[in-house]
This record gives structure tokens, sequence and C-alpha cells, in this order.
């Protein structure tokens, strides 16, 4: 895995971390307001990653079929061209 990556990889961890610990803090101090806003911040930040994720995903499927109907179009003119110099 890539330096940069696991950077990333690992402040996310910490990040989580720490966020947990807040929301224990604030339910022992029955602060529900603060432990919602956290809960909400978190939500909010899995969803932007979920949605980054799907981006991605797509991103890389379209360029697979791309790539396919590429090789197809090819594979299917070099068939032409083979029946075409059969003809000929």
């Amino acid at each position: 895995m890539p330096a940069i990556l696991k950077f990333h990889a690992c402040s996310g961890k910490e990040a989580q971390k720490h966020i947990e610990k807040l929301a224990r803090e604030c339910l022992k101090a029955d602060d529900e307001e603060a432990y919602m806003k956290l809960i909400d911040t978190r939500i909010t930040h899995l969803l932007r990653q979920m949605d980054s994720y799907l981006d991605s995903l797509a991103q890389t499927l379209r360029a697979q079929v791309c790539a396919r109907d590429f090789v197809r179009s090819g594979l299917a003119q070099n068939s032409l061209h083979g029946q075409a110099s059969h003809l000929g």
C-alpha cells in the first residue's frame, strides 16, 4: 500500500476513534445534543465516502465498457476485412 494511502487509512481510523471517544463522553455527560451532532457528523462522513466510492466504481465500469466496446469494434473490423479479402 502506498504511503499516502496508509496515511489516510490511519488518519481515518484515528479520527473515528476520536469521534467514538467524544460520543462516549457525551453519553456519560448526558449531553444528547452534542452526541447527536457527533453521530450526524459521522453519518455525513460515511455517506460522502460511500458517494466517492460509488463515483469511482462508476468511472471504472464506464472505462471497462468503453475498452470492451473498443476491442469488440476492432474485432468486428478485422472480421469484415478478413471476409472482404476472401471475397476478392
